[in-house]
């Protein structure tokens, strides 16, 4: 999997830029390299764009997920509503998870949760838990399992959660070739391939 974000916002202090055309070529080096996008919305317009790229475009395979990452400095709230938004326009066998950047992170877990949804914790998006306690990765973990668990949802092992993910295992140690610097994201020729039009 890899990190696919469908559209652009302003954080603290820089513009998390992704431009339509290098959208468009990101897709398709997913398509290329039979990678599965984690799709990361900071905020509805980027979900809306990737329901864009999925069911008009086809640039997309079905099932998608979605990550829902809120609580940004110019993303959209850490908020439950917010979640539930989100989590209304992911299509019926696509799969979700959450990640609440800062204080919203563990309120969010427990919704996401109960809502049947799924989670992504670390320190990439947080350096503490609740109490104020610097966290490593495994805490985070294991704080977001002893959430699942007391709800009475079961944490997937790895085997699960790839299945749930619809992923292919048999790829699973693969090194992809665009991670080599001689083969870079830019030109990818689109041509014959109309460009959007409204209807």
């Amino acid at each position: 999997m890899g990190s696919f974000a469908t559209g652009s916002n302003n954080l603290a202090k820089i513009i998390y830029e992704n431009s339509p055309d290098f959208i468009l070529q990101l897709a398709k080096v997913f398509i290329d390299t039979k990678s599965k996008p984690e799709i990361e919305c900071f905020d509805t317009a980027h979900l809306t764009n990737a329901l864009f790229l999925l069911q008009k475009k086809k640039l997309l395979k079905f099932p998608v997920h979605f990550n829902f990452v809120l609580g940004t400095a110019g993303g959209a709230a850490g908020t439950v509503k917010t979640m539930q938004f989100m989590a209304d326009q992911v299509p019926e066998g696509c799969t979700w998870s959450v990640t609440g950047v800062g204080k919203c992170q563990m309120g969010l877990i427990s919704a996401a949760v109960a809502m049947g949804g799924n989670v992504r914790v670390g320190v990439e998006d947080n350096i503490a838990l609740p109490e104020g306690k610097i966290a490593t990765n495994e805490e985070f973990v294991q704080r977001a399992a002893e959430i699942i668990k007391v709800q009475g949802r079961k944490v997937a092992t790895v085997e699960e959660a790839r299945k749930m993910l619809g992923l292919d295992g048999s790829m699973k140690d693969t090194i992809n070739d665009y991670l080599d610097s001689d083969k870079p994201l830019a030109p990818i020729d689109w041509t014959g391939v109309p460009p959007p039009v409204a209807k």
